[in-house]
């Protein structure tokens, strides 16, 4: 049929991206699915139906848009104060989406806006969906209110103001703040790379409040990473590999960013002379 694309694709619940990537090849295909099935006798009267496809399109747009936060929230150097950020960001376009729904403004629904006209009554509905999913948001991420004085120390701690922060901690802040070498370090390397060149006997406080930060685990991404490596190694093949081998494979998975000292190595080693004279 000269589409654009010559097959589709299927959901799976494992790859929580494919929705959105479904959705949008079946919405392309729209029209070449509609004749095939007519070509075999059935009839999808769906597909004639002008509010589902504009509910279709609704949906694909939105999928598109959770499908760009959720690649936001990936990568193995992820740290929650970014990805709180991200879900931030995300909740502010959640509120201007709603708003521009309510005025017919569908700059940012590129697949429903392809439709041309859409009845108000369709936008006023997607309005509704966008609230509600706010209002989901705010509920699923009510927990990281309470703790967004804390990120804000660990994200901006030149910035921050020294009345905002617990007492116990205001004057490691303030020789902080005054320090002109590590506000010159936080300017080159930025967060987190930053609290590798913080003193611990200088600012124990800072130094305690960051690494319970940057040990927070804001998405599963780590540990689903961690079972497919341990599902790689840890085969039926392999029969022989016990659980000491494992555990020590795993480590070196999981310890990419580490460099091994191979002179350091082969220097402790002891070279077996030969015999010979």
């Amino acid at each position: 049929m000269d589409s654009e694309y010559g097959e589709l694709l299927y959901y799976s619940e494992v790859r929580w991206l494919s929705r959105g990537n479904v959705l949008k090849r079946f919405f392309a295909l729209r029209e070449e699915i509609d004749s095939f099935v007519k070509m075999k006798n059935k009839e999808v009267p769906q597909l004639a139906d002008s509010t589902f496809i504009c509910n279709l399109a609704f949906l694909t747009d939105v999928t598109d848009h959770l499908n760009a936060l959720n690649l936001k929230l990936q990568g193995r150097k992820q740290v929650i104060t970014q990805m709180y950020d991200s879900v931030k960001s995300f909740k502010v376009k959640l509120s201007l989406w709603e708003k521009q729904l309510t005025t017919g403004n569908l700059v940012h629904f590129s697949t429903l806006n392809s439709l041309g006209k859409v009845e108000h009554k369709s936008l006023k509905e997607y309005a509704d969906i966008i609230s509600n999913l706010h209002k989901k948001f705010d509920a699923r991420f009510k927990d990281f209110k309470a703790l967004e004085p804390h990120f804000q120390l660990f994200s901006t701690p030149f910035a921050v103001e020294i009345d905002n922060v617990a007492e116990e901690m205001q004057m490691e802040l303030v020789e902080l703040q005054c320090d002109t070498i590590l506000k010159q370090k936080y300017t080159d390397v930025g967060i987190p790379e930053f609290y590798r060149f913080l003193s611990q006997e200088r600012f124990p406080m800072l130094f305690s409040a960051s690494a319970r930060i940057m040990t927070m685990f804001g998405s599963t991404y780590i540990c689903e990473q961690f079972f497919f490596s341990m599902k790689i190694n840890k085969s039926v093949l392999r029969s022989r590999l016990t659980d000491e081998h494992l555990q020590a494979t795993l480590r070196l998975v999981s310890s990419q960013d580490i460099k091994p000292n191979i002179d350091a190595l082969v220097d402790a080693k002891c070279c077996q002379l030969s015999g010979q004279k």
